[in-house]
This record gives C-alpha cells, sequence and structure tokens, in this order.
C-alpha cells in the first residue's frame, strides 16, 4: 500500500471547494451512512470544547480525509468505535511521553513523528490547514490549544482509514 499523494488531496479538496450547500450536505450523509463510527467520535464529548469555527474545521477535514482515502484506495470500510478507541489510547499514551520531555526534545520528538507518518503528506496538509486557517482568517475563531486537539483528533482517524483500508487490501490480494 502506497501512502495517499499530493494529488489525492487536492482532489478531495478540489472535490469539497466546488461543493453547493445541498451537495455538501449529499456528502455529508454518505459519510455519516459509511463512517458512523468516525462522524461520532468528531461530534462527540472530546470535542463538546470545540467552538463553532472549530467543530466545522474539523468535520472539514475529516470529510477531506475520508474522500481522499476513497480517491487513493477506492474504498474505506467502515472504521469501528472500537478501533478509534484503540488508536485514540495509543495516541494518549504517545501525547503523554512527549509532554514529559522538555521543548526542544518535545519539538523534534514531534518533527520525527511527523516526519515517520505513514501518511505523511496528508497530515502536513491538514497541520498546515489547521495552522493556516487559525491564523489567516479573521473570521475564524481557532485557538491554538483547540488546533493541537484537532490535529490529534485528525491523526486518529487517519491511522483507524489506514489501518481498515491496510487490511482490505491485504485481504484482497
Amino acid at each position: 500500500m502506497e501512502p495517499i499523494t499530493e494529488e489525492h488531496i487536492e482532489a478531495a479538496a478540489n472535490e469539497l471547494k466546488g461543493k453547493e450547500l445541498t451537495q455538501a450536505e449529499d456528502v455529508m450523509v454518505i459519510i455519516h451512512q459509511d463512517q458512523p463510527a468516525v462522524m461520532d467520535f468528531i461530534s462527540g464529548e472530546e470535542h463538546a470544547d470545540l467552538n463553532e469555527d472549530e467543530r466545522e474545521l474539523l468535520i472539514y477535514f475529516t470529510v477531506l480525509t475520508w474522500l481522499a482515502f476513497k480517491k487513493a484506495y477506492e474504498a474505506v470500510p467502515p472504521v469501528s468505535e472500537d478501533l478509534l478507541r484503540e488508536v485514540e489510547d495509543g495516541n494518549v499514551s504517545q501525547l503523554e511521553s512527549l509532554q514529559q520531555q522538555d521543548n526542544e526534545s518535545m519539538t523534534s520528538d514531534m518533527v520525527d513523528l511527523v516526519e515517520n507518518f505513514f501518511q505523511r503528506p496528508l497530515l502536513q496538509y491538514i497541520i498546515q490547514g489547521i495552522m493556516v486557517e487559525g491564523e489567516q482568517d479573521e473570521d475564524m475563531e481557532i485557538s491554538e490549544d483547540n488546533q493541537g486537539i484537532m490535529v490529534f483528533s485528525l491523526k486518529t482517524v487517519i491511522e483507524a482509514f489506514d489501518k481498515v483500508t491496510s487490511e482490505r487490501l491485504q485481504a484482497s490480494s
């Protein structure tokens, strides 16, 4: 399995850009049907402190991630709630380990984490999108703390999609 490319990501982003409101709602209905656990996860209690702008951005990047996976691998099997919790628990452990380090080591390890991430182009696109959106769009209220929560949550979604897609591809070969 090859990582998602920038072309897949751009195609997904372009698909979302061109959507009228009713078409965007259609995409939301489809992702809710295909990935109910993922949509429950991003709209769950963990994200209750996000403001409306942050929730919309989290949903946007979740849909973009799902579309990029579909463009790269044609189908994304449903992710279970158990798998999401398992991946999230691993990410929490990783985050707790990072937080115990001094700032220089933590920054270095976070750079390594992104650089060694299998779906690095997608994660980098998301990080850049969240950070840039939070800094440049004066109409959006994106807090620095919540940027981290959104990136962490989307990393969890990417890893879960990656696992179910990888298993599907291995089973079919």
